[in-house]
């Protein structure tokens, strides 16, 4: 026989039982904590990372991060930029633009010393910069 109903207890997570806490909830909590501190000591050197070549990469996502750092790469071997699909402005015939994945691209500045990237945007921040129009 067990013990009977009356003399179980319940705790502040709402779970009832017979000790001094919800062991069941405590040992959740700290897996939750490991998991957390985990996840902290993950993010630290993956953010030291984020910036090649003068372009800031941190707020991407990763398959855009690993897709800008190749194109990044081939631009500092020598590769032209209509090779990886780099087309220019209209408006403006020095400034390049690379399509980074389907809803990215990266801006780059033809100069007398070779292309320099400048930003990787998302296509929302990059139609506003498509609009420009200065003639």
């Amino acid at each position: 026989m067990g013990r009977s109903r009356k003399y179980r207890r319940r705790f502040d997570c709402g779970c009832r039982g017979f000790g001094q806490y919800c062991h069941r909830c405590a040992e959740g909590e700290t897996e939750r904590r490991r998991k957390v501190e985990g996840r902290r000591e993950i993010r630290k050197p993956r953010a030291q990372g984020r910036v090649m070549d003068g372009v800031n990469l941190a707020k991407l996502p990763k398959k855009v991060v690993e897709k800008a750092k190749q194109i990044l790469g081939w631009l500092r071997q020598g590769v032209h930029p209509g090779a990886i699909g780099g087309k220019q402005f209209q408006f403006d015939r020095d400034q390049l633009r690379i399509p980074v994945g389907y809803r990215y691209r990266l801006l780059c500045w033809r100069g007398e010393e070779g292309v320099k990237p400048l930003k990787v945007m998302s296509h929302e921040a990059y139609n506003s910069v498509m609009r420009n129009t200065r003639r």
